[in-house]
C-alpha cells in the first residue's frame, strides 16, 4: 500500500481541520515535500508536515483563517509529493466542504442527497394523489410519469437509507438490541 488516507469524508469551512497520511516508506525520505490541492468550487492548498512520531506520517493542519473562505460544495484532492523537478501524485480522493452554522448567511441545507431524494419523492407523490394521468402529449412533447408502485419502491429505499445513516451517526445497532442467550 502506498497511501493510508485519515482525510473526514465531510469538513467544515471556517473550523481546523487536523489529518494525517501514511506514506510508504520509499516516499518519506528527506527528500520530499508534500502538499494536498484541493479544487471545487474554490481553491484550496495545505503543506504536509512529517511527524515526529512516526517517520512515514505526514501531518496536514488547516486554520480557521485558511478554511474560512471555502466555499461549501464537494471538492476533489490530489495529495502531491515533490522533490524538486518530480512531483508524483500519490493519492486523489474527494470530500465535502460544508457551511459553517455559525458564521453561514441565508438558508443552509445540510440534508444529505438520500434525505434530499426521500423530500422529493414524497413531494411527487403528495402531487401526485391530485393528478390521475400517467402520460399525456401536447403537440410533439409528450410526458411520462413514473408508476405508482415505481414510486413507492423508491421511497421504500430511500426511507431505508435514510434510516440506516441516521442509525449510523446515533452509533445503534443496525438489527436491534442484542439477546444474549446461555445453552447449557
Amino acid at each position: 500500500m502506498l497511501c493510508k488516507k485519515s482525510i473526514p469524508l465531510v469538513q467544515t469551512s471556517g473550523l481546523s481541520w487536523l489529518f494525517s497520511v501514511w506514506f510508504a516508506p520509499s516516499v518519506s525520505s528527506d527528500e520530499y515535500s508534500l502538499e494536498l490541492v484541493a479544487r471545487g468550487p474554490s481553491l484550496l492548498r495545505l503543506t504536509g508536515a512529517r511527524s515526529s512520531e512516526e517517520s512515514n506520517r505526514w501531518d496536514f493542519t488547516a486554520f480557521p483563517s485558511e478554511t474560512a473562505d471555502l466555499v461549501p460544495g464537494r471538492y476533489w484532492y490530489a495529495i502531491r509529493a515533490s522533490n524538486g523537478a518530480q512531483i508524483i501524485d500519490l493519492a486523489t480522493g474527494s470530500f465535502t466542504a460544508r457551511a459553517d452554522l455559525a458564521t453561514a448567511e441565508g438558508e443552509i441545507d445540510l440534508r444529505t442527497p438520500d434525505e434530499i431524494a426521500l423530500d422529493n419523492i414524497n413531494a411527487v407523490l403528495a402531487g401526485r394523489a391530485k393528478i390521475d394521468q400517467q402520460r399525456y402529449r401536447i403537440n410533439n412533447r409528450e410526458l411520462y410519469r413514473e408508476s405508482m408502485t415505481e414510486l413507492l419502491r423508491l421511497q421504500r429505499y430511500y426511507a431505508g437509507r435514510v434510516r440506516a445513516a441516521q442509525m449510523r451517526a446515533m452509533k445503534v445497532n443496525p438489527f436491534g438490541r442484542k439477546i444474549r442467550i446461555r445453552l447449557p
